[in-house]
């Protein structure tokens, strides 16, 4: 009998559906959720998602990306809360504001934000039961608003009453152009030097912005057009200054605005959308258990095997580090 069951071939890798269940981050979470706008009484509309069972939940920030609205995050968002979040994000400027509202007054209005939550404005409009725990606050944001998000964490730094535990940028972006960064410069700085958990998120497809008109005539048609997350000042640059604990994950085949719940003439992965979101919100997870619980976990399974992310995301590269020069 030994013999027979050492000539026997190893048992094939469980199919990628267990690996997945075996990461409870990436489908929706155990908490049932409810959704909601607030646009008086509070320094900027609110949009808020959050659990609806009694309990006390941590909170997350989030700010939208350039010319973007807050309600076109709310899949994503609604996966964070039903993990046992509550999202607050804020919706700093309308289309118009936009042309008179620059990051350092994105910064400021963020701020206001954060010190009205701080002030436990933001329980009386929670479902009956339902806290915040302002032991636990962590701060993200999407493309523009990622900048926005690092900016506001690096100033509250140097503060003594620094409310953030962890801060999370998705396809952050500095400026318009290939390593020209917009004011404010953040990145100047070679590390951020940041004493709380950092995950950058990124995407690998080029994602590149339509010509708001034809081009005329006499201009080259190979004029490039351009990039929604320029080289030198995207994702890659802001994770270069951070240090541990911090994580970068590139979904290698899914573009700029694919976490988002509308279509934009704007290049995109090939991929369905949904197994992206799903990736983006479970890092997102994973990045709060480790601010707010240190707890690595998730992050170090998935650096270890990127394959656990929702098929078909390829995450390239992958890493996470928790003591500085020691990858895990």
């Amino acid at each position: 009998m030994a013999s027979l069951l050492d000539s026997m071939p190893p048992p094939p890798p469980p199919p990628r559906d267990t690996l997945i269940k075996q990461l409870p981050i990436f489908v929706d979470g155990p908490y049932q959720t409810t959704n909601f706008k607030v646009e008086t009484s509070t320094p900027k509309p609110l949009f808020i998602v959050t659990p609806v069972e009694p309990g006390e939940y941590p909170l997350l920030q989030f700010h939208h990306g350039t010319l973007l609205q807050n309600i076109f995050y709310t899949q994503l968002l609604t996966h964070i809360a039903s993990h046992g979040y509550i999202v607050v994000a804020p919706q700093l400027y309308t289309y118009w504001e936009f042309l008179v509202t620059n990051v350092d007054e994105e910064v400021r209005l963020g701020g206001e934000v954060t010190d009205w939550l701080l002030r436990s404005s933001l329980r009386p409009l929670l479902p009956d039961n339902v806290r915040e725990d302002l032991t636990k606050i962590a701060l993200a944001g999407h493309s523009r608003g990622g900048k926005v998000a690092f900016k506001l964490a690096l100033d509250r730094a140097k503060t003594s009453s620094n409310p953030f535990k962890a801060l999370i940028g998705i396809a952050p972006v500095a400026g318009q152009f290939p390593n020209k960064e917009l004011p404010p410069e953040i990145l100047d700085d070679q590390s951020f030097n940041l004493p709380i958990s950092v995950t950058v998120i990124g995407t690998g497809v080029d994602s590149t912005l339509p010509l708001p008109l034809p081009l005329p005539l006499h201009l080259p048609l190979h004029l490039p057009l351009p990039s929604c997350d320029p080289e030198g000042v995207n994702h890659d640059d802001f994770y270069k200054r951070c240090e541990a604990p911090c994580g970068h994950f590139v979904a290698r085949n899914y573009g700029h605005l694919d976490m988002l719940d509308v279509e934009f003439f704007i290049k995109g992965g090939e991929g369905p959308k949904d197994p992206f979101k799903r990736c983006v919100g479970g890092l997102v997870v994973a990045s709060l258990k480790a601010g707010f619980e240190n707890d690595f976990g998730f992050l170090k399974i998935i650096a270890q095997d990127p394959s656990v992310a929702p098929h078909p995301v390829n995450l390239d590269p992958c890493e996470y580090k928790i003591v500085m020069h020691k990858m895990v």
